[in-house]
């Protein structure tokens, strides 16, 4: 029998018949009713439920909401899919408690609106989704209508009142808005808890100042919405702004702790000043933890409240306080060289120049470099780093002179000057102070500088002919990031990691750090660290012997990082590319290969990313002799400007590579003691790193030749 409490006296009157029956019967007798209902409705069938149990002649099984694992499940078999996003997931069990007809109805309303759809094989929610998932179904809609009018008024108006705190919420803070006797209050929670309508009891709330309160939630987040929904808006405005001031009040000094929560009521309650203010930490605290998504909301919700204010200098300076804190949002989300990235800090400058304020100048300033940087825009981003280092020197601001030592090392790197980027990288890492750049690395920096600073130095001393000391710097990079729990600064030391083993043509450690790259960018949500590891990954499959899945792989990478406006390193990429597509061995993948690297070099002629050129010369020559053995003049050309190009930049490693590949030539060309004097000379300089790829090449070589 289903719905039990819907049933009429007759029915009941049978199944307590046969239930009270002494005669033995092949009979089971399975009923199906809503506790609540029968409360409310004063229904017969609580005196037979009672009266049956007393005597031992039925049993209850109460029905439990499904686990958030529980609606995962459903929704596979719902969807027919197992690739669904795990946001979805989590939106339907939040508005349903786990109530498996609130689930099934959600669900339907989100599919018959068009926010629940497949989008690259996975099931996400689109658009403006939390929206239509805040909407309530109508069939959910009048179902939750009939249980609130069946409640007398005073519960009615007093939850009303409790549907303006929260899901969750304190009794005191209700009674704030509502103007009613605390424990008048009390005693409507406790009884309609204890009746299981609507309410369910949370424990107990302790502020700061001391206050001690019934906590309670609903038992669905759609109960609340549906009580919220009836209140008038004029209502609604005073209600928000007085469980705001009573909460604040009641937290005191850890007010900034609840801030997303009292963002919420001074906004709706139109404390347009304090709505900023809390929308503002609120932000904060989600760098902090590396919530984005969490942070542009809070954020953007700011600047768009701070418009509603008279202009002044104190809003002047919240604007300017909110664009530095939107900056490392937009890039960990977005992509560095978006022009979004470049408007909020635009702004921050023109802030900074009106207020006269020279450390937040500093900040807008290395926003505005790392635009410059990545979108390969190089004398432009030196430049900056220049004007960065003169201020911090002439204000003896220490932290902000490591910083801009670490960056200018990364300008010298990519300039493929790698003397002065050792330099500069060594003076940042001596200068480094963890503790000093807590307060940046939670916010305005995104990398921190440590690790920045250790990563750069690693690889230039690869470029500069010391593998091993190369790796224990990326290693103690990588180390210091994990010790500070900071994601962003992790991202990027597992890519240099895995870049530098690249460089090593260590294939299998390659792919090992961009998985790693690849796994915490897609937690976290950062596109150009997602984008550098999918391109990393590409070429250490195609270099293990799956060119095609690898290729395919790094294209989706280098697409995605020409999609967040990225040039920085873009000649490299290409040269990976047509490494990869050496290992197709098929002419129209050598011949592609060969028009990437004609791509790679006029990138670099017109960007002067010079830290690719030899690589890109290199492998030019590589390639024109795989592609036929009559290209030797032209393919000894390359070689020979590969190896000029690297001993301009003291990168011994690469010219030792270009050094091998010309002295291979010439001794296939019969030039055996040439070839041999030349490849000695480059051997013969490195103290280290022998049991790396290019120098046993170099070894074997010269043991053939001799």
């Amino acid at each position: 029998f289903e719905d039990l409490h819907w049933s009429d006296v007759s029915t009941l009157d049978l199944l307590a018949y046969l239930a009270r029956r002494r005669e033995p019967a092949h009979l089971l007798i399975l009923g199906t009713y809503r506790p609540t209902e029968v409360i409310v409705q004063e229904h017969p069938l609580q005196e037979i439920v009672q009266e049956l149990r007393g005597k031992g002649q039925c049993q209850e099984l109460a029905l439990e909401n499904l686990t958030q694992g529980a609606v995962e499940v459903y929704l596979a078999e719902r969807l027919e899919s197992d690739t669904i996003h795990p946001h979805v997931v989590e939106i339907v069990y939040e508005r349903t408690g786990g109530n498996a007809l609130f689930m099934a109805n959600v669900i339907d309303h989100l599919l018959a609106q068009d926010a629940l759809k497949q989008e690259g094989g996975q099931w996400k929610l689109q658009g403006a989704f939390e929206e239509v998932a805040a909407s309530i179904p109508d069939g959910l809609r009048q179902l939750i209508e009939r249980q609130i009018t069946r409640l007398p008024k005073g519960p009615q108006r007093v939850l009303e009142g409790a549907s303006v705190a929260g899901v969750e919420f304190a009794t005191e803070a209700v009674a704030a808005g509502v103007r009613t006797d605390l424990d008048e209050l009390e005693d409507a929670y406790e009884e309609l808890a204890r009746q299981g309508q609507v309410l369910e009891e949370a424990g107990l709330a302790e502020w700061t100042d001391g206050t001690l309160s019934g906590q309670y939630r609903f038992q669905h987040a759609l109960y609340q919405q549906a009580f919220y929904e009836r209140i008038a808006e004029a209502r609604r405005v005073r209600l928000h702004r007085a469980i705001g001031e009573r909460l604040e009040q009641g937290y005191r000094e850890q007010a900034t702790d609840h801030a997303s929560e009292l963002a919420v009521h001074f906004e709706l309650g139109r404390e347009v000043g304090k709505a900023v203010h809390y929308h503002q930490h609120a932000g904060e605290i989600a760098l902090r933890r590396s919530a984005h998504q969490e942070a542009l909301y809070h954020i953007n919700k700011g600047l768009e409240l701070l418009q509603k204010l008279p202009e002044s200098l104190e809003r002047n300076q919240q604007e300017l306080t909110l664009n530095l804190a939107l900056g490392p949002s937009v890039i960990a989300t977005q992509g560095y060289g978006m022009a979004e990235v470049e408007r909020v800090y635009s702004r921050a400058l023109e802030l900074c120049e009106l207020l006269n304020d020279t450390p937040y100048l500093l900040q807008a300033l290395i926003g505005t470099r790392v635009f410059y940087l990545i979108r390969g825009e190089l004398q432009a981003a030196h430049e900056i780093t220049q004007r960065i280092l003169q201020i911090a020197e002439n204000g003896q601001d220490l932290v902000f002179i490591q910083i801009a030592h670490a960056l200018m090392g990364e300008s010298f790197l990519f300039q493929g000057k790698h003397t002065q980027a050792r330099a500069s990288f060594e003076e940042a890492r001596q200068r480094y102070d963890a503790d000093a750049h807590h307060a940046l690395r939670q916010g305005a920096l995104w990398i921190d500088m440590g690790v920045s600073a250790s990563l750069g130095l690693g690889l230039v001393l690869w470029h500069l002919g010391y593998a091993e000391q190369a790796m224990d710097r990326s290693y103690e990079a990588v180390a210091l990031a994990e010790e500070l729990s900071h994601p962003f600064s992790l991202a990027y030391a597992s890519v240099c990691a895995a870049w530098l083993h690249r460089q090593r043509r260590e294939a299998r450690a390659t792919q090992e750090w961009a998985e790693k790259v690849i796994t915490i960018s897609e937690e976290y949500g950062f596109p150009n660290w997602l984008s550098f590891g999918q391109i990393l990954l590409g070429w250490a499959v195609a270099e293990q012997g799956e060119p095609i899945r690898g290729i395919a792989e790094l294209n989706r990478g280098l697409s995605g990082w020409q999609a967040t406006g990225a040039v920085l390193g873009v000649p490299g990429f290409f040269i990976w590319l047509a490494d990869a597509q050496r290992n197709a061995e098929d002419a129209e993948d050598i011949e592609q290969g060969l028009v990437c690297l004609a791509e790679s070099r006029d990138l670099i002629d017109q960007t002067q990313m010079c830290l690719f050129q030899p690589e890109a010369h290199w492998l030019t020559g590589e390639l024109l002799l795989q592609q036929s053995q009559d290209n030797g003049s032209e393919a000894e050309t390359f070689f020979h400007n590969a190896c000029d190009a690297a001993h301009r930049q003291e990168a011994k490693s690469l010219e030792l590579r270009a050094a091998v590949s010309l002295s291979r030539l010439w001794h296939s060309q019969g030039k055996t003691k040439e070839a041999q004097q030349f490849l000695s000379q480059a051997y013969d300089w490195f103290t280290e790193g022998f049991e790396t790829a290019d120098l046993k090449d170099a070894r074997m070589l010269l043991n053939e030749l001799s």
